[in-house]
């Protein structure tokens, strides 16, 4: 007794059942990575607002008062270069706000970046976290347009103990022409190689090749710039910026937005991402995103012959 097979029945099934599995494990590889490349020259102004778009949701009533409190305290326009303006920015913030003692309120994560600030200024039983920093140091840099970014150091699966992660910002300097390094948090206002300002990436690239040169750390204590030296001798590996880290630099910091069901539909047909991964130790790849693009053009296809099969019959 021969069975007769319906071929149009199985290879239906066949690519149901493949782009089905391949959304039930859509975050297993099959999404889109966008790859920074840290050796691309300069960026241009185009460039500049891609990255400094999240900080476009400040309000400008906000960024004047965080323009006159820096001009206050620490007289910003007298400041020329915009190296030494971020310098300053980041050792009075980290000055500002050195002296909180309290346990974390997540209630004050809600709030506004200017609000956070004379929160924490106003109780010192508040601590805040990086999160809290990256947010306002955005705020008072915006306010005195220096260009600013939002990246997050992201740990890799299996690291023993685990460290979580590290949110942090870079500062793009025309006269170097690039995005630098500025973690106040941290009390990192600046690391310089040669007399040259790291990037993020660059000083995580640091970190993995396992140091080989000396670097000056730019930091405050009691409100002066200081220098702390970092030297092969001294080498320890970064909490953050080691080989069991990669960086996500983001370009969209808006979640309502992001995960809209239209940003996910897009994301999960496009090559689009709201940021950029910087992985030296990894291999970077999209093969499996691409896959499933290719299953999930055949299984539209089909369904289109499908329809024309059916609707030709039918006007026969």
């Amino acid at each position: 007794m021969k069975i007769k097979i319906d071929v149009k029945l199985v290879v239906t099934i066949v690519l149901l059942g493949i782009n089905g599995f391949i959304f039930l494990y859509r975050n297993n590889g099959f999404t889109y990575t966008q790859y920074y490349n840290d050796t691309a020259s300069g960026c241009d102004e185009s460039c500049i607002r891609k990255w400094v778009k999240p900080n476009l949701n400040f309000a400008e009533t906000d960024l004047k008062k965080a323009y006159r409190l820096l001009q206050q305290n620490i007289n910003i326009d007298s400041i020329a270069s915009d190296e030494n303006k971020l310098i300053a920015i980041g050792a009075w913030l980290q000055d500002e706000l050195s002296r909180q003692t309290g346990i974390k309120n997540d209630s004050v994560n809600t709030l506004p970046a200017l609000q956070q600030y004379y929160c924490f200024k106003k109780n010192s039983n508040f601590s805040f976290d990086c999160g809290n920093f990256q947010a306002m140091f955005s705020l008072f840099c915006t306010s005195v347009k220096l260009p600013c970014r939002n990246f997050q150091n992201i740990e890799l699966p299996g690291n023993n103990p685990p460290r979580g992660s590290h949110v942090a910002n870079e500062i793009y300097l025309k006269a170097y022409n690039k995005w630098v390094l500025a973690d106040p948090y941290r009390n990192y206002l600046l690391i310089r190689k040669k007399k040259v300002p790291l990037s993020a990436a660059e000083y995580l690239d640091y970190n993995i090749a396992g140091a080989g040169d000396t670097l000056s750390v730019i930091k405050q204590s009691g409100g002066k710039v200081i220098k702390d030296i970092i030297n092969p001798v001294r080498f320890s590996p970064d909490f953050y910026f080691n080989k069991n880290f990669i960086l996500h630099i983001y370009k969209e910091t808006d979640l309502q937005q992001i995960y809209s069901i239209q940003e996910k539909i897009k994301r999960y047909l496009l090559p689009v991402s709201w940021y950029e991964v910087y992985a030296p130790q990894q291999k970077n790849s999209n093969l499996l995103f691409h896959v499933k693009q290719l299953f999930l053009l055949a299984f539209a296809g089909w369904i289109l012959f499908l329809i024309f099969r059916i609707t030709r019959k039918s006007t026969t």
